[in-house]
Formats: C-alpha cells, sequence, structure tokens
C-alpha cells in the first residue's frame, strides 16, 4: 500500500468518526446555541476512531515489516477501499459544504438527497469496501486487517453512544424536557391505573424529564438564558405584564428562570450563586411534568394568548432567509 493510500484511509476514517460522534451526540442537548457540544462531539467522535484503528494500523505496519512482499496485497486491498470509499465520502463532502454556504433551501436538500441516505448507507458501505479488499488482497492476514478496519469504523457510533449515557447525557429516544409536552406517554399515564407498569412507566418519564433539565443546566441553560436576556431583554418584559413578550417567556424550562431573575431582582447569571436557580428548576419540573400530563394544558394555553405567532413566524422566516 503506497503512503498516499494509507494516508487518504486514514482521513477518511478520522472524518467519519467524527461525523459519528457529532451524530451521536445531536438531539441530546434542548439548548438553542449547541456549537460547542457539537464541536466537543465530532472531537470524541475522532478520538475514538483513531483509538479504534491504532491496533489495526500497528498490526498492519508491523506484518510488512516481517513480510515486505505482503505490500503488494496491501496495496491492492487498500485501491479496492479508495474505489469504494472515495466516491461516498466526495459526495458527502459536496452536500456538507452545501450546508455551509448555501441558503437554508438547498441546506434541506442536501441533506434530504444526500446526508440522509448515504447515513443509511454508511454500514454496508463500509462492509463492501472491506470485503471487495479481503477478495482482492488475496491473503488472510489482510482480510482479517481489512475487516478489522471496517469493524474499527463501524463500532465509533455506538461507543460514542455509551460514552454519553455514562456521562448521563439523554438518549436522543427521550421525551424533550424544555418547551415540548411528553404528551404520548403522560396521556397513557393519565388514561390508566396509577399502579403497576403504567405509574412505572409515568415515574420513568418524570426522571427523564428531570434528567434532561438537569442536564442543561450544567452545560450552560444559565449561561444562555443571560445571553438571550442581553439580547432581547426577558427580565425587563417579564416585569412589565400585559404588554407583548417574547416567545421565551412563554416556554416551560425557560421562563421559571427569568420569572425568578425578575422577582428577586437579581441578574440571571447570578440565580446559580444566590441559590435561587434551585427554586426556578423545582418551578420548572413542576411545570413541565403538569402540561405533560395534559392538566396543565388549560392554563399553557391561556397563558400563550398574548404571543403574537404570525410575528414570531415571521421573525423565523426572516433568520432562515
Amino acid at each position: 500500500m503506497t503512503a498516499t493510500d494509507a494516508a487518504t484511509l486514514f482521513i477518511l476514517a478520522i472524518l467519519d468518526g467524527a461525523f459519528a460522534g457529532f451524530r451521536s451526540s445531536a438531539g441530546r442537548t434542548g439548548l438553542i446555541d449547541h456549537r460547542r457540544s457539537d464541536h466537543r462531539a465530532a472531537r470524541r467522535g475522532a478520538v475514538l476512531a483513531f483509538v479504534l484503528l491504532a491496533p489495526v494500523i500497528a498490526a498492519t505496519s508491523a506484518d510488512v515489516l516481517i513480510h515486505p512482499v505482503h505490500l503488494g496485497d496491501y496495496t491492492r486491498a487498500g485501491t479496492a477501499m479508495l474505489a469504494v470509499y472515495g466516491p461516498y465520502a466526495l459526495l458527502v463532502l459536496i452536500a456538507l459544504a452545501c450546508y455551509a454556504i448555501a441558503g437554508w433551501r438547498l441546506k434541506y436538500l442536501a441533506t434530504a438527497l444526500i446526508l440522509g441516505p448515504f447515513t443509511l448507507l454508511r454500514p454496508g458501505i463500509a462492509i463492501l469496501g472491506a470485503a471487495l479488499a479481503m477478495t482482492l488482497g488475496n491473503d488472510l492476514v489482510v482480510a482479517i486487517m481489512a475487516g478489522l478496519s471496517a469493524v474499527a469504523v463501524l463500532a465509533v457510533e455506538p461507543l460514542a453512544d455509551r460514552l454519553l449515557k455514562t456521562a448521563g447525557l439523554q438518549p436522543r429516544s427521550h421525551p424533550p424536557a424544555i418547551g415540548v409536552p411528553v404528551t404520548r406517554t403522560w396521556t397513557f399515564c393519565a388514561a390508566t391505573a396509577t399502579t403497576g407498569p403504567s405509574k412505572f412507566r409515568c415515574s420513568a418519564t418524570s426522571r427523564r424529564i428531570e434528567t434532561v433539565l438537569d442536564d442543561q443546566i450544567r452545560h450552560g441553560l444559565l449561561a444562555e438564558l443571560a445571553e438571550l436576556d442581553c439580547r432581547y431583554r426577558l427580565v425587563e418584559q417579564a416585569r412589565r405584564p400585559g404588554r407583548r413578550r417574547n416567545v421565551m417567556l412563554e416556554t416551560h424550562g425557560y421562563r421559571e428562570f427569568v420569572r425568578v431573575a425578575a422577582s428577586t431582582g437579581k441578574a440571571i447569571a447570578e440565580l446559580d450563586g444566590a441559590g435561587l436557580a434551585a427554586a426556578a428548576r423545582a418551578e420548572a419540573l413542576s411545570h413541565i411534568r403538569m402540561y405533560s400530563d395534559g392538566s396543565g394544558r388549560g392554563s399553557a394555553s391561556s397563558a400563550c394568548r398574548g404571543v403574537d405567532h404570525r410575528s414570531a413566524a415571521e421573525t423565523i422566516v426572516s433568520r432562515l432567509q
């Protein structure tokens, strides 16, 4: 295998690991600004890809040093892998470039036509490249190295999922706590008995809500609210009832912290140090749970009547453009 082929395959594997790390992290935080979390997840995936591939790289290098005649077999195997992975990676990178620099319409088009389907095809592409390399390598050790490299690449995302779960972050399948009702599970709980399996489901959902909110507080919810307050003067709006208010003040999990700041005269960033964040957290959990089980829908609906939804929609569309 030439140095160029080996370097290209290594770079593609590290990039794939970074994207796998991002996919594993996506959707686990309800924060509006999650770029820092995304960057951290991509780095985690790249490191995992390197760590998993390191034994394969070491074994391959040792085999070539001990049996130089195998270099031709590795070259054929590497060329076969590049023939499969190269076009796939090129299309993905083009789609990512469109997503990064194009308008929102092209972003959604790139996601729908390339990124989404190609993510679904990724395991098959990895296996196909490894199988072709195993066939053309004409050597058992080369075939084993090709198979192990594919296994290492495909193991990045599940391992990243496991690390995030160990760290206490919510799985993506869990219902979000901030601003979104978990109506399906809670409606089932409210409609059935409160003992036995249904009671267990209700308590499990309650714990999930609490875990999500605590995770968002731990990852910078107060800092994000402080930034939004500087931009939209949320605390000032909360002190002036009856006037048009930002939709953030009608969102469970956000409005409680703003209300506590407005009522105590503290800045949002000072709530944690003043011991007031715990009271806002408890109030937020109570509101989210009431809204989730359906008992708070009436009050939530009446509280949102003063929101100018047309203005909010126009703002969203203008930002997308």
